[in-house]
């Protein structure tokens, strides 16, 4: 009891942030996330789509999303760029 898992999110409503609590015999790391609007192609997905990064730790995860926001395409990568 007494443990709180907290989120942010931006001004439309977009999850940017999840904290979870302390004292847990595991130490979880807190998970961002930030989104870009991306003008032009990017890994086979066509101009002007949304990309998500989402970091915790080190590890970094990319999800890409066509002009209907459906996720098409996802990476990731530990200790590495996507």
């Amino acid at each position: 009891a007494g443990h709180t898992t907290s989120y942010g999110y931006d001004s439309i409503g977009r999850i940017t942030g999840i904290t979870y609590p302390g004292g847990d015999e595991v130490a979880w790391l807190s998970k961002t996330f930030a989104y870009d609007f991306v003008t032009s192609d990017e890994r086979g997905v066509s101009a002007n789509h949304w990309r998500r990064t989402t970091t915790t730790g080190n590890a970094v995860g990319v999800t890409y999303f066509d002009a209907m926001l459906r996720p098409v395409l996802s990476d990731s990568a530990i200790g590495a760029s996507v």
